[in-house]
């Protein structure tokens, strides 16, 4: 199975967008449309990260076709072929969100050129903000994947219109001082969460309208506690992490069912940030500028400038943190 690199830099989406209508059945007022993935050529790898601002971010999947054309050269073995792909989605229970695809498991075998068809609904689910990639390793195989190779998935495009999210941020309670926001970009480079105390922890979700209620929420590492809209400011969605055990990891957190007080349903709103202890500077790496970065403000109550370097959470930062800092020296995000 293929494991997509989580590095701290977002790559080019591999996939394009085409219109169609009155698909499937689907009532003729609903637009459809149609979001294709390709293949990594032979020899080769990609990893991507689909953006929270993208236009299929809530989409529901109806429906997906896969197309696979593989010219296997003179001499090679076609049951050789491997290739697997992971996707941007938030699957149904019993559905699956990754492809492998294997030249013996097809029947294929030695030289010429193979083709592969299939429509299933084992997709169906919705586009979140998340990595994806693939590889087609070429391991005892020559030969190329052919331009009409590809993997198309139908969905309903007014899924989620009206309701977006237009922010979110990593929470701490640091001591008796009070709450610190760290920002967590929603496209781009992602935002680096360095603090390791063990206070409150949460994740805010801010919409561009009222939320009045949500059906599920999950995390991609750590425990989950109470989820609930913020009774200080009913925008927002507080998603408590009862442990984050997860450094020097990217952590994708999501919300799916969210709903606003105009009528409007958002069917998942994501946010996917790194977890990197001690990482004083955002940089993705603990070294000796992190450390000269807390001794800097060692002696300092916590405060808005300040924070990242509150490695304990605790409200000052001191030796305690700067000892945190030097423990979590040299580690980094993948």
């Amino acid at each position: 199975m293929i494991k997509p690199s989580l590095g701290r830099k977002t790559a080019q989406n591999l996939f394009t967008i085409s219109c169609i209508a009155g698909f499937l059945g689907i009532a003729a007022s609903v637009t459809a449309e149609t979001a294709t993935f390709t293949f990594a050529p032979v020899g080769s790898s990609f990893s991507a990260f689909l953006p929270s601002d993208s236009p299929l971010i809530g989409k529901e999947i109806v429906s997906a076709r896969i197309y696979l054309d593989v010219d296997s050269f003179e001499g090679s073995d076609a049951a050789n072929f491997f290739t697997d792909i992971s996707f941007p989605i938030a699957p149904d229970p019993g559905n699956t969100n990754a492809l492998v695809l294997v030249g013996s498991d097809l029947g294929w075998s030695g030289s010429g050129t193979f083709h592969y068809f299939e429509e299933t609904t084992g997709f169906n689910g919705v586009f979140v903000s998340a990595r994806y990639g693939g590889e087609t390793p070429g391991e005892n195989f020559d030969g190329v994947l052919l331009d009409t190779s590809r993997i198309e998935f139908d969905y309903i495009s007014d899924g989620g219109e009206g309701l977006t999210l237009e922010s979110a941020a990593s929470r701490k309670t640091h001591g008796h001082i009070g709450d610190f926001d760290l920002e967590l970009p929603l496209s781009g480079d992602v935002g680096i969460e360095s603090r390791s105390g063990n206070g409150k922890s949460e994740i805010v979700f801010t919409f561009n309208n009222n939320v009045t209620g949500f059906a599920s929420a999950s995390s991609s590492c750590g425990k989950l506690g109470k989820v609930m809209v913020d009774p200080t400011d009913a925008r927002s969605v507080l998603v408590r992490l009862n442990e984050i055990v997860c450094s020097q990891t990217v952590v994708t957190v999501v919300l799916t069912g969210v709903t606003d007080d105009q009528g409007h349903t958002l069917n998942s709103a994501s946010v996917t940030f790194g977890v990197l202890f001690g990482d004083v500077t955002a940089d993705g790496v603990v070294d000796k500028a992190d450390i000269a970065a807390a001794r800097a403000v060692q002696g300092q109550r916590t405060n808005s400038s300040n924070f990242r370097a509150d490695i304990t959470a605790d409200g000052g930062i001191n030796f305690r943190d700067v000892g945190e800092v030097k423990k979590y020296q040299g580690d980094a995000l993948p």
